[in-house]
């Protein structure tokens, strides 16, 4: 390779493209380290420290020059492959960053990954004391989530390599998604799910048993389909596996065969009524419960910043809105009384039956926060449904209708600059709509009435609508604000300012991350950070800080 660019080229292309210069690097500043030899090839470490204090770490494959043949229609696809899993663009990619094949040097170069590899960690729990079920299912569940996720990643038309615990890196803390494949040395074609299940039963559960008796234990089958969802989704996990009981039905169910077809059969039922619990949230739970056992004597505002640490800390906010549910269910509430556990399960399993329903409309919410007398709880309860919502904000869940009709509305308690109080609320009737729109046309701002269109009201003391805002969902991250009103008596006392921060919470709270209005009241909305964008041709307000 001396002599030649290889090096460069495999800096720049397995990091964010950097750049070597070999007349920063020097004259020990390269160490190479043998890692293994594989049929024909050679595998080495090779780490590079220049003077100016950047380190890369690659993996080199170098490949018997009498044995390689450029013509070798194999090679070319392994190399195809690796380039194409290794750069998948919608997530995280599931072999490390591919740097560069050159046939004429019988060489390849991937990003080292320094971690200790599956079989490795297997090894370290099985040697020491107090490792508990936790750890062997995030090391199993993340080690099979990868091997989902590499055939999901290859359109679903090869068995990744060899799948073993050499040959997966599963890192530690649990926070990192770093879990990747190592190889695909030995990837075949895929023709039926046995082909992914079958070497993680041999070479994880038997080899793992086989080897470390003591641990047997601890490893649980129903992992394999945990992992299953978590990487393919619901519905694909559920087809998946329907067709894995399919083939585990084709022979004898004896042994692990046997096991793993009667954990399937429990576990697709469930897959159909209840919320999957990911293993990202399943680890952010476990570590809140770690810390509260060496903490406890927490107070409430430690315990809610602990939660909110979790849920950044393991990236939830890309999880569905039910997540957060769980991660307060099973951490803050975990310790209260049946009926509110019971009134919050009731919830849970509404926001999973109506996933397109808004949670702060339903029914079991406002039923739940109707159980709550604790001071903690109440103020914890409100953080997790309005979680934008400032201290000051008072939001709250009323139930309105009657019994055929009944439900939920989000109020807000607020004032003008005089003192004067009002309530931000949804309309609680059709007239109310109606008012609105006079209002509208008495100040000169001639709204159509549209059926798409969402509101919400300002009502002074006596109930009465003095203002509010028109808007509509654009998709389900964005929204058009199309009107804002306050009557004419209220104008000048701060309620329009009052009415456009209480809105745009309120969207925060509902996951939307962007609000567009057209150039009317410029002045006015560039006050309350809207800026003028090309691309929307109107004024935008990001939600998302």
């Amino acid at each position: 390779m001396i002599g030649t660019t290889f090096l460069q080229q495999s800096i720049l292309l397995s990091t964010d493209g950097q750049k070597l210069d070999l007349r920063e690097v020097p004259q020990d500043g390269i160490w190479v380290s043998r890692t293994a030899v594989r049929h024909s090839q050679r595998l080495y470490r090779l780490g590079i420290t220049a003077t100016t204090g950047k380190h890369y770490d690659l993996l080199i494959s170098l490949w018997d020059m009498q044995e390689l043949d450029p013509e070798d229609r194999s090679i070319n696809d392994t190399i195809y492959w690796m380039i194409a899993l290794s750069g998948y663009p919608h997530g995280n990619p599931s072999l490390p960053r591919f740097g560069c094949f050159r046939p004429e040097l019988g060489a390849l170069s991937l990003a080292y990954l320094n971690d200790l590899n599956a079989w490795e960690r297997i090894r370290e729990y099985s040697s020491g004391d107090g490792v508990d079920r936790q750890k062997w299912q995030q090391l199993f569940t993340g080690a099979f989530t990868t091997c989902f996720r590499s055939w999901l990643h290859s359109d679903k038309q090869i068995v990744p390599g060899m799948i073993t615990p050499k040959n997966i890196v599963v890192s530690e803390p649990d926070f990192r998604e770093r879990a990747k494949l190592l190889s695909l040395t030995g990837w075949k074609k895929y023709t039926r799910p046995l082909d992914l299940i079958q070497p993680i039963i041999h070479n994880f559960y038997k080899q793992t048993a086989m080897s470390f008796t003591s641990v047997q234990q601890n490893l649980d089958l129903q992992w394999i389909a945990d992992a299953c969802v978590d990487a393919l989704g619901r519905e694909d996990a559920a087809k998946f596996l329907s067709e894995l009981q399919e083939d585990l039905q084709e022979e004898s169910l004896d042994g692990y065969r046997g096991v793993l077809a009667r954990e399937i059969s429990e576990f697709l039922p469930k897959l159909e009524t209840e919320y999957h619990i990911c293993a990202t949230l399943r680890n952010a739970i476990n570590r809140y419960k770690s810390w509260e056992i060496v903490n406890p004597e927490a107070t409430a505002k430690a315990k809610n910043q602990v939660i909110d640490e979790m849920y950044g800390l393991y990236g939830m906010s890309s999880l569905p809105h039910q997540s957060r549910f769980h991660l307060y269910r099973n951490c803050w509430f975990n310790n209260s009384d049946d009926q509110i556990q019971q009134a919050f399960d009731r919830l849970l399993q509404a926001m999973y039956m109506a996933p397109e329903k808004t949670v702060s409309g339903m029914v079991q919410l406002s039923d739940m926060q109707a159980l709550l007398t604790d001071e903690d709880d109440i103020a914890t309860f409100s953080h997790m449904v309005f979680p934008h919502s400032q201290v000051s904000q008072k939001h709250k869940l009323t139930t309105v209708g009657d019994d055929e009709n009944k439900h939920v509305i989000v109020t807000s308690d607020v004032s003008d600059r005089q003192g004067g109080t009002y309530t931000i609320r949804e309309p609680l009737e059709p007239a109310e709509i109606g008012l609105l729109y006079r209002l509208f046309f008495k100040s000169g701002y001639y709204k159509t009435i549209s059926t798409q269109d969402q509101f919400l009201v300002l009502a002074d003391a006596d109930g009465q609508v003095a203002g509010g805002i028109s808007w509509h969902a654009v998709d389900d991250k964005t929204v058009h604000l199309n009107g804002i009103v306050v009557s004419t008596p209220l104008l000048g006392k701060g309620l329009s300012s009052v009415l456009i921060e209480d809105f745009c919470i309120r969207l925060a709270n509902m996951d939307y991350t962007l609000v567009k209005t057209v150039f009317v009241l410029r002045p006015f909305f560039e006050k309350h950070g809207f800026r003028l964008d090309r691309k929307w041709g109107g004024l935008v307000r990001s939600l998302e800080n």
